[in-house]
Parts: C-alpha cells; structure tokens; sequence
C-alpha cells in the first residue's frame, strides 16, 4: 500500500505542476516565478555635489548633500555671494567627483 500511494502522489504532483491551480496568481509556484532569487541587491543613498565644471573637484568639504535639490539651493547661495561663480559650479552625484 506505501509503494502505491507514493505513486498516487507523485502523480498528483506531475499533474499539479502544469495546471491552473499552479498557474493563478495566488499560487506559490507562481510568485516564486515573480521573484526568482532569494538574494536582493541593496543600493546606498545617492548624494550630490557641488563641485568646479572644470575639473569635477567638491568646491567645500560642506558641498556634500542627501538630495539634489539641496545641492543646487547650496549652489545658489554661493552664487548669490559672489555672481562670477555661476559658470564655475554645478551639482554632480558623489560618485563622480574627483578627490
């Protein structure tokens, strides 16, 4: 009788593997088709600079900021200071200045 029912559910999990019970969106064989890996990369923060057109060098040690938007009002009040550095500076994400 075990070697029969072994059988049975061998079967039923032959079956099971093409039908529509497998196939609708509630199933787990069909998330696990949605999310194939286990592992998941991780991305860190983006920050931005203000740094020299010229040469892509950060234009203050304080010039380093969470979110774009704060880079360029950071810009602006440089710019607001002194008028000539308008045409010197502008903002890049950090991975793209030079030390």
């Amino acid at each position: 009788m075990k070697r029969f029912s072994e059988y049975v559910f061998s079967l039923f999990n032959h079956f099971l593997a093409g039908s529509a019970v497998s196939k609708s969106t509630l199933s787990t064989h069909y998330n696990s088709q949605l999310q194939p890996f286990e592992e998941k990369v991780k991305v860190g923060n983006e920050a931005y600079t203000v740094a020299f057109q010229s040469n892509n060098q950060a234009f203050a040690q304080e010039a380093t900021f969470s979110s774009q938007a704060a880079a360029y009002d950071y810009m602006q009040q440089v710019v607001a200071e002194n008028p000539n550095r308008a045409e010197e500076l502008h903002v890049v994400p950090q991975f793209e200045v030079m030390s």
